[in-house]
């Protein structure tokens, strides 16, 4: 979190709002007292914004544009794990689109096929 993405991303948040770490240059943000999607797409255009501006490095500037997946409490998820599974999707969607950011979608879950039927998938 020591590096200037998660500082840029520090400098948004809230009080009681919290910054994790969940891979390289992969953060998950808990942002409590949210209302709505809306107001969760309010607050993701927020961060989006604040990197606008590039970011100084010692070899030049650098532009960074994020794609943010957003998951809430409790419709897409009772459990940390289901949220950021469904933030996961959600990001997934998002990156696919081409888009900025987007809202998951309740009871949207990832397919998973076996070998067995991708190998007949591929075979029809």
């Amino acid at each position: 979190l020591n590096g200037p993405i998660g500082e840029r991303l520090r400098e948004g948040l809230r009080p009681g709002d919290r910054l994790f770490e969940i891979g390289e240059n992969r953060f998950a943000l808990l942002l409590p007292g949210l209302h709505d999607g809306n107001h969760a797409r309010l607050a993701a255009n927020r961060f989006i914004r604040s990197f606008d501006e590039p970011l100084g490095q010692a070899t030049g500037r650098v532009l960074v544009t994020p794609t943010i997946g957003i998951a809430l409490y409790p419709e897409h998820g009772a459990k940390a794990t289901d949220l950021l599974d469904a933030a996961e999707l959600a990001f997934e969607h998002a990156a696919w689109s081409n888009e900025r950011y987007f809202l998951a979608s309740v009871g949207r879950r990832p397919r998973v096929f076996g070998y067995e039927q991708l190998r007949d998938a591929i075979q029809q």
